[in-house]
């Protein structure tokens, strides 16, 4: 009878003696499991919370993600002329990210010839999922996260019911296509406005404010998606203004996740103002969705509702202008306030140590303004009183064998004056 053939391929043990104990059965070498590195993000920045004694609280939330791959591009001309972009500074700096892959080359292009798809050394293709305008733009390769974000709606669909509906009706008009504010940010203001925050313990509510809520004014447009959520969003943060930010120029409606990509900038404010202890400008543009009337004797309607919003932070140093959609849909990753804040800190880095080694130049430069101290007087100690003319001084003139001119002036004594007189007269009467 022919043997079977163990599919095993660890032999059995052989049978021990008796009275013996059998051998412990073999067992099969573990393999090693690999673990997989997973990369900690934040889903979002802070959201504020109020605790019960009236302080705002920052509260994080947190959402694992496996592996997540990211790389930055910086404009060439983000800065314009005022500030040449610190590439190799701002590449260092970037490879802090956790997650970020140098770029080896731009695989696909837009229409208007910005990138869109880049390969990193290493062969991963990353795809552009946020920028802000043409300044920095994010790549990842988050299946999660949309390919590219969509446009922002400037214009709506002209609709009767829309005017006559309560929403509408309730939120306070708005009467420009467009919201403009300016202020000088300083040290100084912000812990102003944070005392005052402190002391009177709460604001105005933006509802109570515009007169309505945010997402019930937006979905009755029925232009956006229906599980989108709104909110009154400041042009110029509330921790900046404070009460005076709570007014119909100030606000409009935006995406709860525009709010988020506001407050990536707005935390770098604090930071700028150190920098610039006397100020720099922050200039805040929301430009407001239309929706164009049929009637032609009528106006058309100027929505509270924000299309895009244009920052601009204008330094002694340098100017940045960022522009973002107000209409985000999509949840921004942290590592789009990872990048933009090493892109801040390292600018302010940059123009600092450039505003050092300007001083130090200058103070070599400088001319030596001292003056060398003057020749002392010879006295006379053998006469019956001291001399009590005081020195006197000659222009500087060029005379052939008597002295070369100079710039300095010359102090001699009366003696000496008097031979020196006779001998200028001399050469004047006698020239050689």
């Amino acid at each position: 009878m022919a043997k079977k053939r163990l599919l095993s391929p660890f032999k059995p043990p052989a049978r021990p003696p008796l009275g013996e104990e059998p051998a412990s059965k073999p067992t099969p070498p573990k393999k090693a499991k690999r673990r997989r590195k997973t990369i900690v993000r934040y889903s979002a920045m802070e959201y504020p919370k109020r605790t019960g004694s009236g302080t705002i609280v920052a509260i994080r939330t947190k959402k694992k993600v496996k592996g997540v791959k990211t790389a930055a591009i910086v404009h060439s001309q983000l800065f314009g002329d005022s500030l040449a972009v610190p590439k190799t500074p701002l590449r260092e700096a970037f490879k802090g990210v956790e997650g970020n892959r140098e770029i080896y080359k731009v695989i696909r292009h837009s229409v208007n010839g910005s990138p869109m798809g880049i390969e990193t050394p290493g062969g991963t293709v990353l795809w552009r999922k946020f920028k802000y305008g043409s300044a920095l733009a994010i790549f990842s390769d988050d299946i999660k996260a949309p390919y590219t974000e969509p446009l922002p709606l400037k214009k709506l669909e002209a609709d009767e019911a829309l005017s006559s509906s309560e929403p509408h009706k309730s939120v306070e008009e708005n009467l420009s296509d467009s919201k403009f504010i300016s202020v000088v940010v300083t040290p100084e203001l912000i812990s102003k406005t944070k005392r005052e925050i402190k002391n009177k313990g709460g604001h105005r509510n933006q509802n109570k404010v515009l007169g309505g809520k945010a997402t019930e004014y937006a979905q009755a447009t029925k232009g956006f998606r229906e599980d989108l959520k709104w909110e009154w969003l400041h042009l110029v943060a509330h921790f900046i203004l404070g009460e005076k930010s709570q007014s119909e120029r100030n606000l409009g409606a935006g995406t709860t996740h525009s709010n988020t990509n506001m407050i990536f900038i707005e935390n770098q404010l604090p930071l700028i103002s150190k920098a610039y202890p006397e100020g720099f400008k922050l200039e805040v543009t929301g430009y407001c969705v239309n929706i164009p009337s049929k009637d032609e004797e009528k106006d058309d309607i100027n929505t509270q509702i924000f299309s895009t919003i244009e920052y601009v932070i204008v330094t002694p140093d340098f100017a940045l202008k960022l522009n973002f959609n107000a209409q985000a849909a999509d949840k921004p990753d942290f590592a789009i306030y990872e990048y933009f804040s090493k892109l801040i800190q390292t600018v302010l880095k940059v123009t600092q140590e450039k505003r050092d080694e300007r001083k130090r130049d200058s103070l070599e430069t400088k001319p030596d303004v001292t003056t060398p101290p003057p020749v002392k007087r010879k006295l006379d100690f053998g006469a019956s009183s001291p001399p009590s003319s005081p020195p006197k001084t000659f222009p500087s003139f060029q005379s052939k064998g008597i002295f070369t001119a100079s710039s300095e002036k010359i102090l001699i004594d009366e003696k000496d004056e008097d031979e020196l007189a006779k001998k200028l007269i001399a050469v004047k009467l006698n020239p050689k």
